[in-house]
């Protein structure tokens, strides 16, 4: 279960950021997500490093 905080951090991510999140919780890679959100790699990575900052999660791991 989510904290408060965790909540309020969650809510901040754009709708773009949680469509990829939940990419990236089912495990996909960077190349799977790309092609899927018709977005180049770099987009997906720019994404990922903005729900990492948002989220203050140090890893993978922080984020699930």
């Amino acid at each position: 279960m989510m904290k408060r905080g965790s909540w309020q951090r969650f809510n901040s991510l754009t709708s773009r950021e949680r469509e990829l999140l939940a990419l990236l919780l089912a495990g996909r890679v960077n190349k799977q997500m790309a092609a899927d959100l018709e977005r180049s790699e770099d987009a997906v990575k720019a994404h990922r490093g903005q729900i990492t900052r948002k989220m203050r999660a140090k890893s993978l791991i922080d984020l699930v």
